[in-house]
């Protein structure tokens, strides 16, 4: 398990209206993505399409992001599946607005196919942002007690979360991060991650 290094929160500029800015409705789960396919959106659609049909329950998800192909089809479920006033596109966003929109979120959702070497995780957590990842081996190896896992083959399972009161994970979570290690330790280790991160984007084309 590499420690995490993040972002000192008194050095982050947190854009505090954000939400008004954007007229976003309440309560939504956040994805900073571009629009790739790896980057499975269309897994968001089908849990908020579940949740609003079948449990009655309505929460709105936040996407920003450049478009590289996928955006047209992700719109296309959305309006398929009666959820299109549910979701906001956001395009390319100033960071400011970015850290405000972890800081108002239910959570950060991240679905993707390709990791566990992503940044919104480590931000998110940075601002005390609940995460939640795709449940593979090596991303719970990563991430362990500080985010929950979804199963990409099941929306379902990211309904489960999304319905249940978890706010334990938290504590929990900043508990883990805030364990005692030394800031050489942290700076080589977290060296080590990101040229691991570098090297996946150069092969997998993450952003």
């Amino acid at each position: 398990m590499i420690p995490f290094l993040m972002p000192e929160v008194e050095n982050i500029n947190i854009n505090k209206n954000v939400v008004s800015k954007y007229y976003i409705e309440n309560p939504y789960i956040f994805y900073p993505a571009q629009f790739w396919e790896h980057k499975n959106h269309k897994y968001i659609i089908e849990a908020i399409s579940i949740l609003k049909h079948k449990h009655n329950k309505v929460i709105n998800v936040v996407f920003c992001g450049r478009d590289f192909g996928s955006l047209k089809s992700v719109q296309e479920l959305a309006k398929e599946r009666n959820v299109s006033d549910l979701v906001k596109y956001l395009g390319f966003i100033p960071k400011e607005d970015v850290w405000g929109l972890y800081k108002n979120a239910l959570a950060l959702v991240m679905p993707t196919y390709f990791g566990p070497t992503n940044i919104p995780p480590l931000e998110a957590l940075a601002v005390e942002c609940p995460v939640i990842y795709s449940d593979f081996p090596s991303f719970r190896k990563e991430f362990e007690e500080v985010a929950q896992f979804v199963d990409l083959e099941k929306p379902e399972s990211l309904v489960e979360i999304l319905l249940s009161e978890r706010k334990d994970l938290f504590e929990r979570a900043l508990n883990r991060l805030k364990t005692a290690h030394s800031q050489d330790e942290l700076s080589g280790k977290f060296i080590m991650f990101f040229g691991n991160f570098v090297r996946s984007w150069k092969n997998e084309k993450f952003y």
